[in-house]
């Protein structure tokens, strides 16, 4: 749906407006990095605020996404301030770091993604997701892509990352949309559910994310492959745990959202494992050395420092271990490094964007512990900062800076085989987008060309990209290549499948034949897709191969759906019942929630995760903060503070009945005597509040202004209602006796 142009500049504010900056010199020997590696300043306030994304256009320029507006105070107060900004970074003295920068877009609200694709800039700032031309570094004929791109929930959790894939699809976290532009139409379909902030992936096309104490999650295959049986609970191929191992090695002791729990803090006080991780990247650069090639990276800037994994492929799954025990890749003791976000660059290093502010953690769920210890350290002084950093082997050049935008088509084909995975994806993205279709001989020639596997790789799905399926040459390629390249032809077909019956019953047969357990798990998935009387003996061999294999099974039923008895058939006549339990029972769960009518996540329209404490607050500051201040200090003579009350961290009975029905003065409060001019109203009978609300506004307190645990639920407030106080109200001796 295209907008008007007036009517978007009402949020947005288009300018070209460009600013020089000196240089100012940062101090960063407080760093310590992996030997042989060293840090670099690129970009530093005041050229930057708060960078969260940053991308290079085909010409290597910095594309930059702040959000300035994300907890500029302790109480985290006018958030919803128009202040972000999409800038253009430049190096116009060539000294290496940016002096320059371009505003092109202005007076945007939390903008959290960015990609630019298809000449132009794909943008999210809630709950829109936008689409601008790029026409002399300024927007222009502005396309509304999806309205509820970003609907409710907070900051911390709604959608981002905007990766664009190896499949040509624009995928996201903290969603299960993913969108593409066919033609002159952006087009939205579901898939799986993935992470919190921040999304990356491998050479092969595997998909990886996290949530804020998981460092890194994943899946198996590749996207929408194990979600087409839309009442299939998929458990073992998406979302799986690649790393388990949770723990940090920070230099000092941080200021950490429940440090007063057991477990959170050694005796030292250091954070023993991670609770805001986010931004995973997979170095596909060739920049540092071999062994860190396909490496995942993860930010922890909670603890300011970056985590470093080692992958490792083995049977159809994906593993990570740390790659040092008792120490990190990088970490400082400068309590302001916020590393929310990673980057791998066309000159073959890792970029780091440093939010660089003293408090990173959202007011929805600060607690009061961690207020006072940000306080106690001045980080609530520290805003208006934001820097972008470079990570770089000392003893290899980087690469020059390629000029995509100025080659021809067949030098984009020859970029395919760069051994820059940013290079690769940059001029795949290109090629699709150009759709020269006189490329096509050599990006068929490419595809046979097995001494270079990751080209053909990208080749298979720059044809795909632009439509062109060479059917008779794939069916010869996925009987000749080795085995990643036959993993991949099989997911092509699986969407591009105009091959006759006969050529993939041969392509299947002979396929089986290798024995091989991954190959075997793209058959799985890819044996749905055929008329069953042709691929019946087929699917019993694989359930017969793996009797007890959850992943071959959701691979054999995600292209199933309507047809699970099929499945079921196929295994009963040829199998002992005894062999095939583990895919009878994957039979049954499916057909039950068939029944029940229950999808599966990416199959229905997910809610932004709005949870107790978001709601909590926003009624909050509505209903109470008037009167007792939005960070809990309390308006006198008005009433007293939440803030370390005893009324709040004591039983919690109290806190429900001067809820309900309201309290009258005078009142002490940490041994403090608050007469209070007027009486707090109960909201028992309030018209405008659940009693899920006011569990949500008194879950939020006890969280936000005490240290003790989220408690109280629906059935307190319904058992309270009917308590009547002696004096109408509550008062200070009626409470004091409620234990």
């Amino acid at each position: 749906m295209r907008l008007p142009f007036l009517s978007l500049a009402i949020v947005l504010f288009f300018s070209a407006c460009q600013q020089s900056f000196q240089e100012p010199a940062i101090d960063l020997s407080a760093y310590q990095i992996e030997e042989g590696f060293e840090l670099e300043v690129i970009a530093s306030e005041p050229l930057i605020e708060a960078p969260v994304v940053m991308q290079f256009d085909e010409n290597g320029r910095m594309w930059v996404l702040e959000m300035q507006g994300y907890m500029q105070n302790i109480d985290g107060t006018d958030e919803d301030l128009p202040n972000g900004r999409i800038l253009i970074l430049e190096d116009k003295d060539e000294d290496g770091r940016m002096d320059h920068a371009k505003v092109f877009l202005d007076s945007l609200v939390l903008p959290r993604a960015m990609a630019l694709v298809h000449g132009g800039l794909l943008y999210a700032t809630p709950p829109n997701l936008w689409f601008v031309d790029i026409q002399d570094d300024q927007a222009a004929n502005p396309i509304l892509v999806d309205s509820a791109y970003a609907v409710g929930g907070n900051v911390e959790h709604q959608p981002n990352a905007l990766l664009r894939h190896l499949d040509n699809w624009i995928y996201n976290a903290k969603s299960n949309a993913r969108y593409r532009k066919i033609g002159e139409e952006w087009v939205k379909e579901k898939t799986a559910f993935r992470g919190q902030w921040g999304l990356t992936n491998d050479n092969y096309g595997h998909l990886f994310y996290n949530d804020n104490s998981n460092q890194l999650q994943g899946d198996y295959v590749m996207p929408n492959t194990l979600s087409r049986n839309t009442y299939m609970k998929v458990k073992a191929g998406l979302g799986q745990r690649i790393a388990t191992d949770q723990r940090l090695y920070p230099l000092h002791a941080t200021a950490v959202n429940r440090g007063y729990i057991d477990g959170i803090l050694h005796e030292d006080g250091k954070l023993q494992k991670f609770t805001s991780a986010c931004g995973p990247l997979i170095y596909r650069g060739e920049q540092f050395p071999e062994i860190f090639h396909e490496n995942a990276f993860v930010c922890a800037p909670e603890a300011n420092l970056i985590k470093r994994n080692i992958l490792q492929y083995d049977s159809a799954k994906i593993m990570a271990t740390q790659a040092y025990e008792g120490k990190e890749f990088l970490a400082t003791t400068d309590e302001a490094f916020r590393p929310v976000n990673l980057c791998n660059a066309p000159d073959g290093s890792m970029y780091i964007l440093d939010m660089h502010r003293g408090i990173i953690q959202h007011s929805t769920y600060m607690t009061s512990y961690l207020r006072e210890k940000l306080l106690e350290k001045g980080l609530d002084k520290v805003v208006n900062m934001g820097r972008i950093l470079r990570v770089r082997a000392k003893d290899k050049m980087l690469s020059p800076l390629p000029k995509l935008g100025a080659m021809s088509s067949l030098g984009l084909v020859e970029q395919l085989s760069s051994p820059n995975g940013w290079v690769r994806d940059k001029a795949q993205q290109l090629l699709v987008e150009s759709n020269d279709k006189e490329v096509i001989p050599a990006l068929e020639a490419m595809l046979q060309n097995s001494m270079q596997p990751l080209a053909q790789i990208h080749a298979l799905w720059t044809l795909e990209g632009m439509g062109e399926i060479p059917n008779q040459l794939v069916k010869e390629l996925v009987l000749q290549s080795g085995k990643q390249m036959q993993i991949q032809l099989i997911r092509f077909l699986l969407q591009q499948n105009e091959m006759s019956s006969t050529d993939l019953m041969e392509m299947v047969a002979l396929l089986l034949e290798k024995n091989n357990l991954e190959i075997d798990l793209q058959l799985a998935m890819f044996l749905g897709n055929l008329p069953f009387n042709r691929v019946q003996q087929a699917m019993t061999t694989l359930v017969q191969r793996y009797p007890e294999n959850d992943l071959i099974h959701e691979g054999l039923l995600s292209g199933m759906e309507g047809r699970e008895e099929d499945l079921m058939l196929a295994s009963s006549e040829h199998i002992k019942p005894q062999v095939y339990t583990g895919i009878t029972s994957k039979v049954q769960e499916t057909v039950e929630n068939k029944a029940k009518l229950e999808k599966m996540a990416s199959s229905t329209n997910h809610t932004i995760f709005t949870d107790q404490m978001t709601r909590g607050l926003t009624l909050y500051r509505t209903h109470c903060a008037t009167c007792h201040g939005v960070n809990g200090q309390g308006v006198e003579p008005l009433a007293p503070p939440l803030y370390d009350s005893e009324y709040v961290s004591g039983p919690k009975d109290r806190l429900v009945l001067i809820a309900l029905h309201g309290m009258q003065g005078p009142v002490h409060v940490n041994g403090k005597l608050y007469e209070m001019s007027a009486v707090m109203p109960g909201i028992a009978n309030s018209p405008e509040l659940s009693d899920e609300d006011i569990v949500s506004i008194l879950n939020f307190v006890r969280n936000a202004f005490s240290t003790s645990p989220r408690t109280i639920n629906t059935e307190d407030i319904a058992r309270l209602r009917g308590y009547t106080p002696a004096k109408g109200m509550m008062t200070e001796p009626e409470l004091l006796a409620i234990e």
